[in-house]
């Protein structure tokens, strides 16, 4: 059950999740796929996700690192 392992945190043990990296992913299906992007429902049979640098900005707290992506403790 990926869903339950993804809200707990650990899905990516999970033998049906692989985890790759790449600029650009192309996703086709028959029959359409319903999606959620930005709170918008719909469905689609073909999508291109891309990545864009510099193209998102984040506002992040003092504890994060990076280049490492993720948060680190505090020094006192």
């Amino acid at each position: 059950m990926v869903a339950a392992r993804l809200l707990h945190g650990d899905y990516l043990g999970d033998e049906n999740v692989v985890h790759r990296l790449a600029r650009k992913v192309e996703i086709e299906s028959h029959p359409a796929l319903p999606v959620s992007i930005d709170g918008e429902l719909g469905e689609g049979e073909r999508f291109t996700f891309e990545v864009v640098p510099g193209a998102l900005r984040a506002l992040t707290g003092p504890g994060y690192c990076a280049g490492r992506g993720r948060i680190l403790p505090r020094n006192p």
